[in-house]
């Protein structure tokens, strides 16, 4: 098994961050730096070096990272292997997921509870973050599946397609659009809009349908700009401007009345959500018997 204080290096060099490695190891920062020393020590060598108020890795540290997440993943897989040689379904192990905001709210919930039943012994954590972020997340070995949107695709990512969602113009009741009249797209351009923050995985969806449909999402009207989807939703139940937001997050209010769906004639936004992983790496066993079991149960 891997010693602590490699524990300790990698956490540190995976945030370039001696604070962030303590807060997460629940350790003071000046423990996390006498373990770091004492690796230095035993290697011989600097695993970092200091510019100003940041520290890289260096090539010691590179070499040493790249050694320990390939030990760390085969430590994981050992674990998994040997726990389910007695019983598969109570197989141990530590699934690590990164969600876009949609799916870790309105999709995933369910879909690790049926999971759970299965593998009981698994310990599951989730990152939630807007689609880019999530990549980024996988991309710096905080996660080891990432599921999202994926508008540009990275050669170093495999794309796995896990399910579809479709995304609505919505407003409340104090809206004046929600008569049961529909728009045309030119008409789109003309209206007061709330919006997502960029990056994330619902206004890219709805930039990429105007663009197919030979428009540019340049022009719209955002004059109100939330970070989160439930953010945008409640500000919509109170506010008189509209918003592009997930059929998915918005079913309740749909059926009690309190949100309208404003038919845009032309325009039909769909997103395909992915399982995504790092190309050319072995998957984790809990990440391939996740993905297997999703896929196999996904009626959503």
């Amino acid at each position: 098994m891997i010693a602590f204080r490699y524990k300790v290096f990698l956490e540190v060099a995976r945030h370039l961050s001696f604070s962030k490695a303590a807060d997460r190891l629940s350790l003071s920062q000046p423990a996390i730096s006498k373990h770091v020393k004492t690796l230095e020590q035993e290697l011989k060598t600097n695993l970092f070096e200091r510019k100003g108020s940041t520290i890289y890795l260096t090539r010691p540290g590179e070499v040493l990272l790249k050694h320990l997440q390939e030990g760390t993943n085969l430590e994981a897989r050992l674990m998994f292997d040997m726990s389910s040689l007695l019983d598969a379904q109570n197989a141990e192990g530590h699934l690590k997921l990164g969600a876009s905001t949609t799916m870790a709210l309105y999709i995933l919930p369910k879909v690790l509870s049926v999971y759970r039943q299965h593998y009981p012994k698994q310990f599951i954590s989730v990152v939630n973050r807007n689609s880019e972020n999530i990549v980024k997340a996988l991309q710096n070995n905080e996660i080891d599946l990432g599921i999202a949107e994926a508008f540009s695709r990275l050669k170093e990512m495999s794309y796995t397609p896990f399910t579809k969602d479709e995304i609505v113009l919505v407003g409340s009741q104090l809206s004046p659009l929600t008569d049961g009249r529909s728009l045309t797209i030119p008409q789109l351009f003309h209206i007061r809009l709330a919006s997502r923050e960029p990056g994330s995985g619902t206004l890219q969806s709805v930039r990429y349908a105007l663009k197919q449909a030979g428009y540019s999402s340049r022009n719209l009207q955002v004059e109100v700009q939330l970070g989160g989807t439930e953010a945008l939703k409640n500000f919509v139940l109170s506010d008189s401007l509209v918003a592009f937001l997930p059929l998915k997050a918005i079913r309740k209010e749909l059926e009690a009345g309190e949100l309208s769906v404003i038919p845009v004639d032309g325009l039909a936004v769909e997103r395909q959500f992915y399982f995504i992983t790092r190309q050319g790496e072995q998957s984790l066993p809990t990440t391939e018997a996740f993905i297997r079991h999703t896929l196999k149960r996904n009626n959503l």
